[in-house]
């Protein structure tokens, strides 16, 4: 098996989990940002927040490169390629005001104290992550969608 077959065979199971990784810990850390905004053990909350959503972003780095591939393999001219691309978009503008946040966290992680603006980056920016991980769903049932037809005999 070549290098390239292997790596495009790995890449959409591996996307897919590193992807449940980055979406956890990111909700994680929304949930912390959310308890630390209610001065709910204030500093170790900011921290835990700041921690979990510095391991998201790393996580993000390999799943991103996973989906690339992942998403190389499909055809130019399909509805998924397309579906692909929107998807892709949209996890990038997640991950930029998650950064963000993260940036002004910076300062909120050294005062053990969360401001308003890092609140609304995390909400904003899970919501943003949870709407492009949609999008890369129905990728992955109209696959499921296709290959139910395939193995029951019906033509495409």
């Amino acid at each position: 098996m070549s290098r390239e077959r292997l790596l495009r065979s790995l890449a959409g199971p591996l996307h897919r989990r590193l992807t449940a990784v980055v979406i956890g810990l990111h909700l994680s850390a929304c949930a912390l940002a959310g308890f630390a905004a209610a001065g709910i053990d204030e500093p170790v909350a900011v921290r835990a927040w700041w921690t979990c959503l510095a391991l998201a972003l790393l996580v993000t780095v390999p799943a991103a490169a996973a989906g690339a591939i992942d998403r190389a393999g499909l055809d130019t001219r399909s509805r998924e390629r397309g579906t692909a691309n929107r998807h892709a978009l949209m996890v990038c503008g997640a991950t930029a005001v998650l950064l963000a946040g993260a940036g002004v966290g910076i300062d909120d992680l050294r005062e053990g104290a969360i401001e308003d603006s890092s609140l609304v980056l995390s909400v904003g920016g899970v919501a943003l992550l949870i709407a492009g991980a949609r999008l890369g769903f129905t990728i992955v049932e109209s696959y499921c969608r296709r290959l139910s037809r395939l193995v029951a005999g019906e033509e495409e």
